[in-house]
């Protein structure tokens, strides 16, 4: 790993920032083939790919050291990758990546997996979870009282689109349930403005 990392220090300090975004879209090309067939995915395959993000954030983490973000495109990909972390500071660093890249979309999820992960009720509904013994996925549970208009203006969907795209995944099994059944605290005392 110490050897992939010498190599993004060099091509940053030898050849310049092009090359850095090249790496950054070599790392999210990897990063969304990876999830290519997520739904077939055995639970042996599941456990590599958490270690190949790890792999992922750490090269990121690496260029973004060596200040070689330079376009929106560049931190909207370090998002992207991060959006796939395993802890808190990953999902609020993604967030951060996304307002500098100005990606909504991102910026929604980032958020929704930032709350979820701190046990608060995500706010875009872009959040499905299934248990490890579980067939069905059910999806975290939400704030009922922010605005499907805020919805539509970051992530192009309601709560409702949310909830079938969720219940699609489902799609031949018998499951009652809609949100998971885990209790989240509310995260909203007044609607949040966030940036349109």
């Amino acid at each position: 790993m110490k050897i992939i990392f010498l190599m993004i220090l060099a091509a940053c300090s030898t050849t310049g920032r092009k090359d850095c975004s090249a790496e950054l879209t070599k790392i999210v090309r990897a990063d969304q083939d990876a999830r290519g067939n997520f739904m077939n995915l055995s639970q042996k395959d599941l456990l590599q790919m958490r270690e190949d993000d790890i792999h992922r954030r750490e090269m990121v983490r690496v260029l973004a050291d060596q200040n070689c973000f330079e376009s929106k495109q560049d931190y909207s990909n370090a998002a992207l990758v991060f959006q796939h972390g395993d802890k808190p500071e990953d999902y609020y660093q993604s967030f951060q990546w996304s307002k500098k890249a100005g990606d909504k979309s991102l910026m929604a999820l980032s958020l929704d997996r930032y709350l979820v992960s701190k046990g608060m009720k995500q706010l875009f509904g872009s959040q499905a979870n299934k248990g490890h013994d579980s067939k069905c996925w059910c999806l975290e549970q939400t704030e009922m009282n922010f605005s499907d208009t805020k919805r539509k203006v970051f992530t192009g969907k309601t709560l409702a689109d949310q909830i079938n795209w969720m219940k699609s995944m489902n799609q031949g099994s018998e499951c009652p349930r809609v949100y998971c059944s885990r209790e989240l605290s509310p995260s909203l005392t007044e609607e949040h403005n966030l940036q349109d």
